[in-house]
C-alpha cells in the first residue's frame, strides 16, 4: 500500500473520521421495539435510505405503521450524537499542511449529516460526497468512479480509507488500488505506518 504522493485521498466518515455514531440502539430502547424485528426491518431500508431512494420522514411513518408506535421529531437526528475521531482529525491536519486533497466520501442520510457537519474535523475535507445526494453508496463501484471523474482523478492515483472491507472492495473494483481497512485493535497503529512519512 502506498499513501505518499497520491492526488487524492478519501475519507470515509462513519467510524473513521467520526466516532459515536451508533443511535439505533438507543432509538428502539426508548420506543420499546423489538430488537430482532426492529434491527431486520433497519436494514431491510439502510440502502434505500442511504441512497436517497427513501427519505428518513417515510422510514419512520413506516416504522408507525409497522410497530404501531407514535414517533416524535426525526430520531435519526435526535439520538445521534457524533463526535471527532481525534487521531483522523490529526492526520487531516497534516495532510492538509502538506497542502493534499482530501475527501469525504460516505454512505449516510441528511439528519446525520446535518450534525456531522458541524464537527471541527469536517471543515478539514476540500470536498464531501454524500451517498445520498449522489443516489449511490458503497460498496458499488459507481460510487467511487463517480467521484473519481467529478475530480478528474486517475483510480490509480486515488488513497481511500474505510473501517468496511467491503466498501475498500468497492474501490478496489473502481481501480483504487491503494485501501486502508480501519478496524481492530491494531487500527491506529496500521494508519500511522501507513501514514509514516507524516507527523500526526
Amino acid at each position: 500500500m502506498n499513501t505518499v504522493d497520491k492526488d487524492i485521498y478519501m475519507f470515509d466518515l462513519g467510524n473513521v473520521t467520526v466516532i459515536n455514531i451508533y443511535c439505533n440502539d438507543k432509538i428502539r430502547e426508548y420506543y420499546n421495539l423489538p430488537k430482532e424485528e426492529f434491527e431486520q426491518d433497519y436494514r431491510d431500508y439502510e440502502y434505500p435510505l442511504s441512497d436517497g431512494y427513501v427519505s428518513t420522514e417515510e422510514y419512520w411513518r413506516h416504522v408507525e405503521k409497522r410497530f404501531g408506535v407514535k414517533i416524535n421529531g426525526n430520531p435519526f437526528y435526535d439520538f445521534f450524537s457524533p463526535e471527532d475521531n481525534p487521531i483522523i482529525k490529526r492526520l487531516l491536519t497534516s495532510l492538509k499542511e502538506k497542502g493534499k486533497h482530501i475527501i469525504a466520501a460516505t454512505n449516510t442520510i441528511e439528519p446525520h449529516w446535518r450534525k456531522v457537519s458541524k464537527l471541527p474535523a469536517i471543515s478539514l475535507f476540500d470536498r464531501v460526497y454524500l451517498s445520498y445526494e449522489m443516489g449511490l453508496s458503497k460498496p458499488a463501484p459507481a460510487f467511487f468512479k463517480t467521484i473519481l471523474k467529478e475530480e478528474n482523478i486517475l483510480s490509480e492515483n486515488a488513497f481511500f480509507i474505510d473501517d468496511i472491507e467491503s466498501y475498500a472492495h468497492g474501490a478496489i473494483e473502481a481501480g483504487v488500488k491503494d485501501t486502508l481497512i480501519f478496524r481492530g485493535e491494531d487500527k491506529e497503529s496500521k494508519l500511522k505506518d501507513a501514514f509514516s512519512w507524516l507527523n500526526f
